[in-house]
């Protein structure tokens, strides 16, 4: 009787264990299989960006994967889809915005780059569906003290296409960011966004002219040009002299202001430049910019390229090029 009670607990035990191995591998089963589904959705979804409505479903995937390199790579899709001027809603844009406050320091990047790619990326007649809602402005706002410096560098080009007083005073703090490619990147955003004058833009550039980073003073110069405010006096004589700053970066963007400001005073520099500057994309910017603003000087150091055996091939050609446009 004792054996025959000891059997059947045992038989008990058993099937138990072997009720409880198969629970577990249906689960497991239904896991994995969900696993994959949701992989192959994943994959769909990032291969078919380019597809009507993939917009919705990239931004859900950028805030909704547990996985950061899907939400990078949706965000990535995203791009694309903006570059190539398909529409972003404005439920998406929502999304991306809301990606701003991602613990992820790398999807916060990548979310505040897409918009600014959102900000400058403009068809002749914009469409509706790729702006920026203006009314997530205070989420914008709240970016603008991200622990990211790349964060906080591109939200600029943002808030400068919006064109509102509240946008402005963002701009304006970021003015006073501790990081310089970040006040540069209030400059530039206002050159390449802003559509018409504004006041208040021209007083926040006027401000940036004098700023201790000579690359900041001379993107200034440049986007305040560009938004109506012309280069006075004091503005020459700051880029003749940052044509001679150290970094190669801001003597490249000196000699393209020089070029498109036109003025024949900028003649002499451009010369030293072309002929003596250590930096090749120095030299270049310089030439063409000198053969944008023409004249005997421009001329006459045409030649003298021309007629020389140090240059390069590629220097001669861009130099004849130029000297017959002058010669037309």
């Amino acid at each position: 009787m004792n054996n025959s009670t000891g059997a059947s607990s045992k038989r008990r035990k058993v099937t138990a264990a072997l009720l409880a191995i198969i629970i577990f591998l249906v689960v497991a089963a239904i896991h994995f299989g969900t696993q994959i589904t949701a992989q192959r959705r994943t994959q769909r979804i990032l291969s078919d960006w380019g597809a009507p409505g993939m917009d919705q479903e990239l931004s859900a995937l950028a805030i909704g994967s547990q996985s950061p390199d899907v939400q990078i790579q949706a965000l990535h899709r995203l791009g694309d889809r903006i570059v190539y001027l398909l529409p972003v809603s404005k439920e998406a844009w929502g999304q991306v915005i809301d990606a701003l406050r991602d613990e992820n320091t790398e999807v916060r990047e990548k979310a505040a780059h897409l918009l600014m790619l959102g900000a400058i990326v403009r068809p002749p007649h914009r469409q509706a569906s790729l702006a920026i809602p203006v009314e997530r402005l205070p989420e914008l706002l709240e970016a603008t003290r991200d622990t990211s410096p790349r964060v906080r560098a591109q939200i600029p080009y943002v808030l400068a296409s919006m064109e509102s007083q509240r946008a402005l005073a963002g701009l304006a703090a970021l003015a006073d960011d501790r990081d310089e490619s970040v006040r540069s990147a209030v400059a530039e955003g206002l050159g390449l966004v802003a559509e018409s004058q504004h006041a208040g833009a021209i007083r926040l550039l006027r401000r940036l002219k004098s700023d201790e980073c000579p690359l900041v003073q001379v993107v200034a110069i440049w986007a305040a040009q560009r938004i109506g405010d012309p280069v006075n006096d004091d503005d020459a004589q700051q880029l003749i002299v940052l044509l001679l700053d150290p970094h190669d970066t801001v003597r490249v963007f000196a000699a393209v202001v020089m070029g498109q400001v036109g003025s024949a005073e900028f003649a002499g520099p451009l010369r030293q430049a072309v002929l003596a500057d250590s930096d090749a994309q120095v030299r270049f910017a310089a030439l063409n910019s000198l053969g944008k603003i023409g004249g005997t000087t421009a001329k006459r150091t045409l030649e003298e390229i021309l007629s020389s055996t140090e240059y390069s091939e590629t220097f001669q050609t861009a130099a004849k090029a130029l000297l017959a446009e002058l010669t037309e």
